[in-house]
């Protein structure tokens, strides 16, 4: 090897070095939104028709709400609540924003297809 080619392949596995610490991290939530409609299935009836909030709706939120411990997991959650809760009517989404006061829960971010879930922390 010459030693401009050295410093070449040198230069390179620097560049690549510096960009791989540059990158952020990949990492994935502990949380799908696979498991978070399955943990809400309950609560269709009552975002549909209204009446009295099941508690299966409240174990459900409440798990999830649990469950989501970092903040990734907390941002993946209100995505796929948000992205839910824009499928359903008016009266659907007030009753889906008003799920944390009937279940006396204290979620971090409002159910609705407004939040900006990329605030959460």
């Amino acid at each position: 090897m010459t030693t401009a080619t050295r410093f070449s392949f040198l230069g390179l596995i620097v560049l690549v070095a510096i960009v791989s610490v540059m990158l952020p991290r990949s990492v994935d939530a502990a949380i799908s939104c696979t498991q978070v409609f399955t943990a809400l299935s309950p609560c269709l009836g009552y975002l549909t028709s209204g009446g009295n909030c099941p508690q299966a709706c409240c174990n459900g939120v409440g798990n999830l709400n649990t469950a989501a411990k970092s903040t990734l997991d907390r941002q993946v959650v209100c995505g796929c609540l948000k992205r839910a809760s824009s499928q359903v009517n008016g009266a659907g989404i007030s009753r889906a924003a008003d799920i944390p006061n009937q279940c006396k829960l204290h979620l971090p971010y409002k159910i609705s297809p407004d939040t900006d879930c990329a605030s959460i922390k």
